[in-house]
């Protein structure tokens, strides 16, 4: 069995049903949601056997940033690393949002940046966009793909 170490600024590579792949990089632990691993998905689709440098990946735009389990994505070989960098982005604008729905006890938005303390608004900023927290199971990491394939 392999073992696998992560860091932030890894880079991984994830293929698409199209014969293309995607990149995204670890960027952050983020302690406020369980420890998650905050990864930041970048927008160009590369042909499968292309191998970019990670300068060209890093200056791509940013689709999305979210939370997901990376070590968990390697385990099933649903993404390999393929580099590392120091170049994280800027992780301190990141806004997550969440909405909690016990009623009729607790119905709010939960707002918080990386490793910072959540907040209930009153309202919801226009400027704070949806959140996706990425779960992967063996069985559905197909279902991962296409999530990725879609965006």
């Amino acid at each position: 069995m392999a073992i696998f170490r992560t860091k932030v600024g890894d880079v991984y590579k994830i293929a698409l049903p199209n014969d293309t792949a995607r990149y995204f990089q670890f960027a952050a632990t983020d302690g406020t949601c369980l420890g998650g691993d905050v990864v930041r998905l970048f927008l160009r689709e590369y042909p499968i056997d292309t191998k970019p440098s990670i300068d060209e990946i890093l200056n791509d735009n940013v689709v999305l940033w979210c939370h997901t389990m990376i070590l968990r994505g390697l385990k099933l070989n649903v993404w390999v690393k393929v580099g590392h960098s120091p170049n994280i982005g800027e992780v301190d604008k990141i806004y997550f949002k969440d909405y909690v729905n016990y009623p009729p006890i607790v119905k709010c938005w939960h707002v918080w940046q990386i490793n910072k303390k959540w907040e209930i608004p009153t309202f919801l900023p226009p400027n704070i966009k949806s959140c996706i927290f990425l779960i992967i199971h063996q069985k559905f990491h197909n279902i991962l793909r296409f999530i990725f394939y879609k965006i």
